[in-house]
C-alpha cells in the first residue's frame, strides 16, 4: 500500500504550523497527534504511581504501562515481556547492558570490540565498563562505502572477546549492518552480541528472534514516540543473571538492614517511578507505524532518497560520505561541499528553513578515521515531501553560486566575518610560539590552534592561528587576535572576560562598543547553535595563556 502524503502529514500537528522542511529525523522524528494525546490523555485518566497502590487508579496505570510492554515486546517479536526494559532512552540502554552485563562476565584481560562507526552512546559505555574491569576495546574498521565483512571480525574476535556491540544502521552512512550474521560470529566464540537499534526500529522491521541478538537498543523519540522513553531488549536467560543497574523503589521484593532481594524481571531494572506516559505514549506511536506498515515506510523513503541521490549527481562538489546507493543510504544522505565548512552549508540551509544537521553526529572516532572534521546530514522519515526534497536540492544547487554571508545587502556582521574568514591577517603558523594551544567545538567539528608570542614583560607580542572551521569561528579568531597584539596578558583576559559578557546579554552598550570590530558578534547570542563557534578562540586562548615552552 502506498502511502497518501497528505492525509499522512494531517496527522501531525506540527507540520500544520510550520512550513519548515524537516530534514533531521536521524536526531528526532515529529509526532503525530495520537501520540501526543496518548500522552496527555495517561495524564488526564490515569495519572497513579503504577505498581504502588491498592486502588484502582493505580491497577489501570499499572495495567496501561504493562500493556505497553507488550506491544513493544510484540513489535520486535521477543519471546517473552520479561526481556523489555523500559528506560530513558537508547543511551540510557547501552549504559544499563555495559554496566551490567560487563560486572557479570568481564574479567582482567578481557575484550570488548565495538566499531568504528558507532555512537558514542554505543561505544562510551564500553570504553567505560573496560577500564573498570581491566579490559580491552577493540575496534573493527569499515570500509570508505561504511561496510563491515564477516571475515574481518573473524580475524578480530580470540576467545578473550566477551561481548561484540555493533550498530545496525549507522547514523552517518544510513547501511544496514548485517548484524545476525555478526552475532552468530560472536556466538561461536563465546561472546554476546550488543545492537544499537536506533535508526533501524523506527525505519524496518525488526526481529530479535530471528536476527539471534542478545541485546537491543532504542529510543522512543526517534520513531514518533515522546522523548524521555527508550527500550533495552535482552535475552531473559542473560537478564536474570545480570546485577542491577540502579537500586531503589520497586526493584525489590524485600529489605532490611542487612540485606536485599531484587524483584524480578522487568522490574530489577526499573528503579523508581516509571514513565507510564511515555511507555503508554509509545505504544501509540507503534500501533501508528504498524498501521502504515514497514512495506509502505521503506518504499517511501527509499523514493525520497533516490530522489535528492539522482540529484546530487550533477553536483561535483557535493561529496557524499558513503556509499551513492539510495538502497544503501535507509533514508540518510551524508555529505560535504568543497570549500565550505558544514556549519555554513547548515546555515545556508536554515536561511532557506530546511532543517538539516551539521557536525559530526556523536560519531567523532568515525569522522577521525574518515579523516573529515565533520559533515552535513539530511535525514528522512517517510512523512517528508517532494517539496521537502526539492527545497534541498534548490538550496544545494545554489550554494555554490553565492558564498555564505554575500549579497547585496548583506549586513555588518556579515561583511566584517567574510573580510576575516576570506583575509584572515594572522592565519599561519608561527616557528617558535611561546605559547600554543588547540581549542576544539565537539558539536561542529571547529579546530583551532593558536599560538602567541608573549615577551618577559607578559605582553603578547604576536599571535596566529591555524586549523578548519566555520566561519564564525575563523573570523573570531583572527579578530581577536588582532585585539589582544601590544596587550598584556591580564588585558586580554579582561578582554575575554568582555566578549562573552556580550555574548551572554551581561555587557553594557558602552562596554559592547569599546570592543570595537569585535562587537559584531554581539547577535551571536540569539543564535545558540552559533555560540560555541564565536567564543572557541577565547576559550582557546585562556588555555594558552596559561601554557608556555
Amino acid at each position: 500500500m502506498s502511502i497518501d502524503i497528505r492525509e499522512v502529514r494531517k496527522d501531525f500537528p506540527f507540520f500544520k504550523k510550520s512550513t519548515l522542511a524537516y530534514l533531521d529525523n536521524s536526531a528526532t522524528s515529529q509526532k503525530p497527534e495520537c501520540v501526543i494525546k496518548a500522552e496527555a490523555a495517561f495524564y488526564e485518566n490515569l495519572n497513579a504511581n503504577p505498581f504502588r497502590g491498592l486502588y484502582q487508579l493505580s491497577i489501570d496505570a499499572t495495567d496501561a504501562y504493562e500493556d505497553a510492554r507488550r506491544t513493544v515486546q510484540r513489535f520486535i517479536n521477543a519471546s517473552s515481556r520479561k526481556e523489555i526494559i523500559f528506560t530513558r532512552n537508547a543511551s540510557e540502554s547501552l549504559n544499563l547492558v555495559a554496566s551490567s552485563l560487563g560486572e557479570l562476565v568481564l574479567n582482567e584481560g578481557d575484550e570488548i570490540i565495538s566499531t568504528v562507526v558507532e555512537h558514542h552512546s554505543n561505544m562510551l559505555p564500553w570504553t567505560h565498563i573496560a577500564k573498570k574491569k581491566g579490559a580491552t576495546v577493540k575496534f573493527l574498521k569499515c570500509t570508505e562505502q561504511g561496510e563491515f565483512k564477516a571475515e574481518e571480525l573473524e580475524k578480530l574476535i580470540t576467545d578473550k572477546t566477551k561481548i561484540v556491540a555493533m550498530t545496525h544502521v549507522s547514523n552517518v552512512f544510513g547501511r544496514v549492518n548485517d548484524i545476525k550474521t555478526f552475532a552468530a560470529i560472536a556466538h561461536k566464540a563465546g561472546a554476546y552480541f550488543v545492537a544499537d537499534g536506533s535508526q533501524s526500529v523506527p525505519h524496518m522491521a525488526v526481529d530479535v528472534q530471528d536476527l539471534g541478538i542478545d541485546f537491543l537498543a532504542f529510543s522512543g523519540h526517534k520513531m514518533l514516540a515522546p522523548m524521555g522513553i527508550g527500550v533495552l531488549y535482552g535475552r531473559e536467560e542473560l537478564l536474570q543473571k545480570m546485577p542491577p543497574y540502579m537500586t531503589g523503589g520497586e526493584m525489590i521484593e524485600n529489605v532490611s538492614l542487612n540485606d536485599v532481594t531484587y524483584a524480578g524481571l522487568p522490574h530489577k531494572f526499573e528503579a523508581g517511578t516509571v514513565n507510564g506516559a511515555g511507555a503508554y505514549a509509545l505504544a501509540e506511536a507503534i500501533r501508528y507505524i504498524e498501521k502504515i506498515g514497514f512495506d509502505s515506510i521503506e518504499k517511501r523513503e527509499y523514493y525520497l532518497t533516490a530522489k535528492a541521490m539522482e540529484a546530487i549527481k550533477d553536483m561535483p562538489y557535493v561529496k557524499i560520505v558513503g556509499s551513492t546507493d539510495p538502497k544503501e543510504r535507509h533514508g540518510i544522505i551524508t555529505f560535504t561541499i568543497e570549500d565550505m565548512h558544514p556549519h555554513d552549508i547548515a546555515g545556508k540551509f536554515a536561511d532557506a528553513g530546511v532543517a538539516v544537521r551539521a557536525g559530526h553526529h556523536c560519531a567523532e572516532p568515525l569522522h577521525q578515521f574518515l579523516n573529515i572534521p565533520s559533515t552535513v546530514r539530511a535525514s528522512m522519515m517517510f512523512y517528508n515531501t517532494d517539496e521537502d526534497v526539492d527545497r534541498f536540492i534548490k538550496v544545494l544547487k545554489d550554494i555554490k553560486k553565492v558564498p555564505k554571508f554575500e549579497d547585496d545587502n548583506r549586513s555588518l556582521f556579515e561583511e566584517v566575518l567574510m573580510d576575516h574568514k576570506n583575509n584572515p591577517g594572522h592565519r599561519f603558523k608561527m616557528i617558535k610560539p611561546t605559547n600554543k594551544h588547540r581549542g576544539v567545538n565537539p558539536s561542529c567539528g571547529d579546530d583551532i590552534y593558536l599560538q602567541l608570542n608573549v615577551d618577559d614583560n607578559g605582553i603578547i607580542v604576536d599571535g596566529a592561528f591555524i586549523g578548519d572551521g566555520c566561519t564564525i569561528s575563523q573570523a573570531s579568531v583572527d579578530i581577536m587576535i588582532d585585539m589582544i597584539i601590544g596587550k598584556t596578558k591580564e588585558e586580554a583576559l579582561s578582554l575575554k572576560d568582555k566578549f562573552l559578557g556580550m555574548i551572554k546579554g551581561t555587557l553594557s552598550e558602552d562596554d559592547i562598543e569599546s570592543l570595537e570590530e569585535a562587537s559584531v558578534f554581539k547577535d551571536v547570542a540569539h543564535m545558540p547553535a552559533r555560540v560555541k563557534c564565536a567564543v572557541l578562540g577565547w576559550h582557546t586562548l585562556e588555555e594558552a595563556l596559561k601554557s608556555e615552552d
